[in-house]
């Protein structure tokens, strides 16, 4: 009798602590993030460890080609998105699935489009986006969202990543800023610990809560700053300000089928302090509370984001793109031909003096960012992982997403 009345108390004292047992095993999950970005696709694949408010990210594999165009490139013929622009994406990723004993079917993917989209008229996103989730459905995949990723939640996920990285994502820590250099638009996001700021957001990350100023600026991309400087504020064809003299640019990103260039620094940053006046999203207002701040200067591109390519294309050492203003001038005022001796002569390195130019007005210019010379350095790594908003993605309640 009394062994009987022993396996109820037991059997009793299991029920009762299940659900503190269930809590204190990670819930694990994989999922497929495709960064849709106006200059191509990636693909990365996480697994995920949820333990009560807090989310551990480990990367597992991705794939960054420089090959796959990005969908806003088939504004054209949306029905071709999926196939040219997603398919070349997922057919390595099986192979890594068949390596690692994964199936699909254990898989969510979520594709979240950026600035490239974001520029196209509705009608072609949506028949894009329409197409591209067509065609997922039709693999074993769990679809999750597929759409255009808030333009306020790309810098607030870059900045949530860039922090959970640096292990500054906790009660009493300095966080840091971010900024980050697109090819369609750039962000800036940092932490507001005085006065109110506008357009300042408290956001739960992490099981804690922080105030955020996020925002993204549309058309403040290094693409898409260049084509308005060409086509918008005067730069023009012929004897362009912002390029080398003696160079001659095709560059279909911009609608340029033949620019020659006459290198004057002072009229290009002219031309892009206007190009940055005129654009509707800039507000120098945001920047009030980032006096003291300290910034993580991020992006991704072909072959290398913005403003690593302001520091590394001029093959200037350290992390500060502040630096690159002592060779520009003396570089980009130098014959094409002695430039393209020193630097290289394809598409990147012709574009570069007018990206660098861009790179420095927009981040230090008193009229845009007007950041300190030593308030940004750029961060290509974080604690050993380079930064992206697709891992920060899992670092915020799915309540946060709108």
């Amino acid at each position: 009798m009394k062994e009987g009345v022993l396996r109820l108390v037991i059997l009793g004292l299991a029920i009762l602590l299940a659900p503190s047992w269930a809590n204190a095993v990670p819930l694990v999950s994989y999922s497929v993030i495709i960064d849709a970005g106006s200059s191509g696709s990636r693909i990365y694949l996480y697994k995920t460890s949820q333990k009560g408010s807090a989310t551990q990210v480990e990367d597992l594999w991705g794939f960054e080609p420089k090959d796959v165009p990005g969908l806003s490139d088939f504004k054209e013929r949306p029905n071709d998105a999926y196939n040219a622009g997603i398919v070349p994406l997922l057919q390595p990723l099986r192979s890594f699935f068949a390596e690692r004993g994964l199936k699909e079917r254990e898989v969510i993917v979520h594709l979240l489009a950026t600035g490239g989209l974001r520029l196209l008229d509705p009608s072609q996103s949506e028949a894009i986006l329409g197409a591209v989730s067509t065609g997922l459905k039709t693999t074993e995949l769990k679809v999750g969202r597929v759409g255009i990723l808030p333009s306020e939640l790309e810098g607030l996920l870059a900045w949530a990543d860039v922090n959970a990285l640096a292990g500054r994502l906790a009660p009493g820590k300095e966080t840091l800023g971010i900024v980050e250099v697109g090819g369609a638009s750039s962000q800036i996001a940092y932490e507001v610990k005085g006065p109110a700021v506008t357009a300042s957001k408290t956001w739960q990350i992490q099981g804690h809560a922080y105030r955020i100023v996020s925002r993204s600026f549309l058309g403040l991309g290094q693409n898409a700053a260049r084509k308005s400087m060409i086509h918008s504020v005067g730069g023009g064809l012929e004897g362009n300000p912002c390029y080398p003299q003696g160079v001659s640019v095709a560059d279909k990103k911009t609608g340029v089928d033949a620019l020659s260039g006459s290198f004057d620094a002072s009229r290009c940053r002219n031309l892009y302090r206007e190009v940055i006046r005129q654009n509707p999203d800039f507000d120098r207002a945001l920047l009030k509370g980032a006096v003291n701040q300290s910034f993580a200067g991020i992006g991704q591109g072909n072959p290398v984001g913005p403003i690593k390519g302001s520091i590394s294309l001029w093959k200037l050492k350290g992390s500060n793109p502040h630096d690159s203003l002592k060779v520009v001038e003396a570089a980009c005022t130098s014959p094409w031909s002695s430039f393209q001796d020193q630097f290289g002569g394809d598409l990147v390195n012709q574009n570069q003096c007018a990206n660098s130019i861009f790179i420095e007005t927009l981040l230090y210019d008193p009229l845009a960012l007007g950041l300190g010379a030593h308030q940004l350095k750029h961060m290509e790594w974080v604690g050993g992982r380079v930064p992206s908003w697709t891992r920060g993605f899992f670092l915020l309640p799915d309540s946060e997403f709108h």
